[in-house]
């Protein structure tokens, strides 16, 4: 016993000191001069004045202009080879990251592209094993410690794949600059609590989800879209910015949610986007206005406020650029209210005025089919072959699109990982008092266990005492066990029979799950407008259609190519199995046969069916006999395919 308290004592002290910061993590490494720290700082206020003192590091920079260009010997502009005067690796690295910030900040291109790559790797490796580390310990051997109002490792690591984000969105490479952005903020995320991120960091955080919302917003991409205009909105909230930093945000939201016709969400943050601004005279306060306007049209229909409203905004354009937004949405409205030759005014003037690609087209499509409608087919033709390259546009973006979903969906994953990282270290925090708390419980359990010795001894001897009893006990109860195995196996017996009836239960319960998919799948869009379209054919009980009707006549009620292809999916969605399992048994079955039995599996009868397919009636019944005929149907073509349906 008295081995065993200088143990936990030497434990508790270990563990102590175990929490104590290392003095190695004071010592004292290569790091950035003074004056890059001040020229940082002084670059999110003031980028211009920031590269212009940052320019001096370059050698052979000749050109002090925004986008940095000499002239040779036969006097063509080409780019300034740069490279950063200063010895030490860390100061080069950290000029070129300053270098490409303020060339960005200043609308010019990205010149030393390659040495920002290189400082992407460099932080990189500074930045593995590192949280937060403050750069004030990276200070010169020669010089004392200066100020630690510095930028840490982390930081520059995320800022660096941020800029390398950037120029990969000025080549037009879209998927690998939001790889950089979510990089960027992963970096972020890993190395910094919530609360630290305040100042510089805030606003780089904004920068970054601004730059994520813009880019998912030009890919239509709506819910992504919403999320980051979210955080970009809290993080704008921490800082001092402008106030319309915050209103663009929730104009960002608001139209987001007028694209998904949430038209009600939409008109909230409209109104908190309004609310904000003061200046009734800037643009986003009238390009608000307007989309509050041609809101209020779509939830209201109240046409002519809204026209009046867009007048008197159209009279208060201060560019040409504006007064083309404000026709496309007065043409919108009457396009929508089938006034097509006063929409064909505006959407025209907007087709070749504009200079806005997005503008343009969604006037061009407006404009084709007002002249499909009122017969102007040359026009129609003009128009339309304006929109032919934005198809094949749309295709190589359906892939970007792909991409950029998945990288969302590891994105809010990865987030996830590392809120339950950041909770599981707080509750870490917590582990040094508790063990603490639990050695010295255990001293005391043990303290009070040596004094309890001699009880220890008599509950010993009652032990004893006890086990004999049960010994004696245990031998009266042997002679019991055959009466026991009997009605153990009497138990057995029942379980089976309780097993089985589970097992009936459970095809019961398949059955049951088997007609909740199919009254899913009859809930479906296409097949609920399919249903409407028989059911509008049969309203009139006095004109009874007959088997040898034209059915040419019904040429309305006939389903589309588009139509089939998206009942087949549907099918398909529901129903996986159904087709593979029927093409298996039957190979002979081709796609017509499959065309009847998509309608057969919604319960139409042979008169809709032919006028659906357009298909005479005896046609359409010879088509059903053949089928009866090749799966062998009992009960009729229909109770097949709903009994393979169900039961697949």
């Amino acid at each position: 016993m008295k081995r065993i308290v200088p143990i936990v004592l030497w434990v508790l002290v270990a563990l102590l000191a175990a929490c104590t910061p290392s003095v190695e993590a004071s010592r004292c490494l290569e790091g950035p001069t003074q004056r890059l720290s001040a020229i940082d700082s002084l670059m999110w206020q003031r980028p211009d004045s920031a590269l212009t003192l940052l320019l001096p590091w370059f050698d052979d920079c000749r050109d002090v202009a925004c986008n940095v260009y000499t002239e040779n010997d036969n006097g063509n502009s080409e780019d300034v080879a740069r490279y950063v005067s200063a010895d030490a690796e860390y100061d080069r690295h950290y000029a070129n990251l300053l270098l490409s910030e303020l060339l960005y900040k200043n609308d010019s291109a990205q010149t030393n592209r390659q040495e920002l790559l290189q400082a992407v790797a460099y932080f990189d490796s500074l930045s593995a094993g590192t949280r937060g580390a403050s750069l004030q310990v990276f200070c010169r051997r020669d010089a004392p410690r200066v100020s630690a109002n510095r930028p840490s490792i982390a930081f520059l690591s995320a800022r660096s794949h941020y800029m390398n984000g950037v120029g990969y969105y000025e080549n037009d490479s879209v998927v690998p600059a939001c790889q950089e952005y979510m990089k960027a903020l992963d970096i972020m995320q890993d190395h910094f609590e919530e609360k630290e991120l305040v100042g510089h960091k805030a606003q780089f955080m904004a920068l970054v989800y601004t730059r994520l919302t813009d880019l998912f917003s030009r890919l239509y991409l709506h819910e992504q879209t919403v999320y980051f205009s979210r955080q970009s909105l809290s993080y704008y909230k921490k800082q001092n910015v402008p106030i319309w930093y915050l209103s663009r945000m929730l104009c960002e939201i608001g139209a987001q949610y007028d694209m998904l016709e949430q038209l009600d969400s939409a008109d909230i943050y409209y109104q908190k986007a309004v609310s904000l601004l003061n200046d009734t005279n800037c643009l986003l306060y009238k390009d608000l206005a307007a989309r509050q306007s041609f809101l209020s049209y779509k939830k209201r229909n109240t046409t002519e406020n809204s026209l009046k409203q867009l007048y008197k905004l159209i009279g208060l354009a201060n560019s040409e650029m504006e007064y083309l937004s404000r026709c496309l949405t007065i043409g919108g409205v009457f396009y929508y209210e089938k006034r097509y030759d006063s929409a064909f005014l505006y959407l025209d003037k907007v087709f070749h005025e504009t200079t806005n690609d997005a503008s343009k087209k969604q006037a061009t499509e407006w404009l084709v089919e007002i002249c499909k409608i009122e017969g102007r087919g040359e026009q129609a033709f003009e128009y339309a072959e304006y929109l032919a390259p934005f198809a094949n546009q749309e295709e190589n973006q359906s892939a970007i699109k792909s991409q950029l979903t998945e990288l969302y969906k590891n994105y809010s994953q990865n987030n996830l990982e590392q809120i339950h990282k950041q909770e599981k270290k707080k509750s870490q925090k917590w582990a040094v008092p508790i063990v603490g708390g639990l050695l010295t419980l255990i001293l005391i359990l043990i303290l009070f266990l040596h004094k309890n010795k001699k009880r220890k001894k008599r509950l010993e001897v009652q032990i004893k005492e006890e086990q004999y009893t049960h010994d004696v006990q245990q031998k009266a109860l042997s002679g019991r066990l055959k009466k026991s195995n009997e009605t153990l196996r009497e138990a057995l017996k029942q379980i089976e029979k309780h097993e089985d009836r589970l097992e009936n239960n459970k095809h019961s319960q398949e059955a049951c799950i088997g007609r909740e998919q199919y009254a899913a799948f009859i809930e479906a869009p296409i097949c609920q407008e399919i249903l409407g379209r028989v059911d509008q054919l049969h309203s009139d009980k006095r004109t009874a259609i007959k088997t040898d009707s034209d059915i040419s006549e019904y040429k309305a009620f006939a389903l589309s190519a588009t139509q089939l292809v998206v009942l087949s999916k549907t099918v398909d969605e529901f129903f996986p199995c159904l087709y593979p399992s029927l093409k298996k048994k039957h190979p002979d079955i081709n796609q017509k046969d499959w065309r009847f039995c998509l309608l057969y599996l919604l319960q139409l009868d042979k008169m809709s069916i032919s006028i659906m397919l357009q298909e005479s009636y005896h046609t359409c019944r010879r088509y059903t006999l053949k089928l009866e005929r090749v799966f062998q149907c009992k009960h009729g073509l229909t109770a097949f395919l709903l009994e393979e349906a169900k039961a697949l």
